[in-house]
């Protein structure tokens, strides 16, 4: 399946480019895995600590992107997986979402096992579809919006075969959603 418009590839490349292990995850993993919707911005894990900050600011020329202050991503970098800034391509006006890895034990899980996606001639590093799923019931625990529940329910029609039950249980189990993700696996493909 095709997710990553052209747009995306020349954000993605600008990431790559900082030579720190990364995957995308979000709306466009959950697409990759489970049925389209629309989006506007990618989400990009990225395993960085604030001395790391100097290269965002080298490979976000701020001609091209918008960029935080390089102080605020430094900031944002020493908070670890609770840390978030954006990258705004201003040709396109494309948004990334940077979340940096910090010690989350699901984020570790989902840098290990990432996996390689093609599309219009571009490789990217997607979060593995039980990351995605767990990631999704996680959000879901904090916000209820039922847009989470619908992408895994997407998920669970389209790829199943992609998934590790017992490991979503865990995570579902950890982060109070057991019954969101029992009745997801009883409406597998429903809105």
């Amino acid at each position: 399946m095709t997710v990553f418009r052209e747009e995306f590839g020349r954000l993605y490349q600008r990431f790559e480019a900082l030579g720190l292990p990364l995957f995308v995850g979000g709306s466009l993993a959950a697409m990759v895995y489970g049925e389209p919707r629309s989006t506007l911005d990618i989400d990009v894990v990225i395993q960085a600590t604030p001395p790391d900050a100097e290269r965002f600011v080298s490979a976000f020329p701020p001609r091209e992107f918008y960029l935080p202050p390089l102080e605020v991503i430094r900031d944002e970098l020493a908070r670890g997986s609770s840390g978030q800034f954006n990258v705004i391509d201003l040709a396109s006006g494309l948004k990334a979402d940077v979340y940096p890895a910090g010690e989350d034990p699901l984020i570790a899980y989902g840098m290990a096992e990432a996996v390689e996606h093609d599309s219009r001639g571009q490789t990217y590093r997607v979060a593995p579809p039980t990351y995605v799923v767990a990631m999704k019931l996680r959000f879901f625990s904090i916000s209820k919006q039922d847009k989470h529940l619908r992408d895994v329910r997407s998920i669970l029609e389209v790829s199943p075969e992609l998934l590790d039950f017992e490991r979503v249980g865990e995570w579902a189990q950890r982060y109070g959603v057991e019954d969101a993700w029992l009745d997801c696996q009883a409406r597998a493909g429903e809105e």
